[in-house]
């Protein structure tokens, strides 16, 4: 069963925690709108995500930015030079492990790496439906909390046209007990912020796992939209 935020609490999006759930919803609305611009997310969109990680994201002293990708399906979906497309990815995931962290963190600051990880480093996404609500393709996140040390298994990716070894992922084992959540109609305002990684080994949720599914065709309103979102993963120390 994948539970819809909406109706869970009192709030209108849930009461979830990073550091408790390893996820929450927060209201950020944007008046961006130029999805097709990598110059223009650069320089206009990233800094408006800096300033909601630093209201929302407790100890967040630096943040580095390494990845942004469209995620879309239908033919008429956003095709944005300089920027990662992607399909939905409907596997059951987590986009790191400690082992690729590491290394991006080292690859990425260089001289810099030792100061950053002897404080705390997280990897946060931030994901946000665009050009309209979410109708037909969802994300569900799992509650991190109830996560045990044995449900990920660390798996290798290889580029798919060299096959040369690319970083670590997290894939899971099935089991009975995960809780799952997904917002119905997620609209453009409604941002969904999630955890990759925490180095911080006294909070409940220090990873979230994720995956896009299909909602039952009877909910979709007809001629829908395909859903569109734009994912953003940011270091943070």
């Amino acid at each position: 069963t994948i539970r819809d935020v909406r109706g869970v609490s009192d709030a209108p999006l849930g009461n979830f925690s990073l550091d408790d759930n390893g996820f929450r919803y927060v209201k950020a609305p944007t008046t961006f709108k130029a999805w097709s611009s990598q110059p223009r997310i650069a320089q206009e969109y990233l800094p408006e995500l800096e300033a909601l990680l630093k209201r929302e994201v407790d100890g967040c002293d630096e943040i580095l930015f390494y990845d942004a990708r469209i995620r879309q399906e239908a033919d008429e979906g956003l095709r944005v030079k300089g920027l990662s497309y992607n399909p939905f990815a409907r596997q059951v995931h987590t986009d790191n492990t400690e082992r690729s962290v590491l290394d991006k963190i080292r690859n990425m600051t260089d001289m810099k790496a030792d100061y950053l990880l002897s404080g705390r480093a997280r990897i946060i996404n931030i994901w946000r439906p665009i050009k309209h609500p979410v109708y037909d393709c969802g994300l569900a996140i799992a509650d991190g909390g109830k996560l045990r040390d044995d449900d990920v298994l660390e798996c290798d990716r290889h580029r798919a046209d060299t096959g040369q070894y690319w970083d670590t992922m997290g894939v899971i084992k099935y089991r009975d007990g995960y809780d799952w959540y997904y917002c119905s109609e997620q609209a453009e305002e409604d941002v969904l912020l999630f955890k990759n990684y925490d180095s911080d080994t006294s909070v409940k949720a220090r990873i979230c796992l994720h995956t896009a599914f299909d909602l039952p065709p009877e909910t979709v309103p007809p001629d829908a939209p395909t859903r569109e979102s734009i994912e953003v993963r940011a270091l943070i120390f």
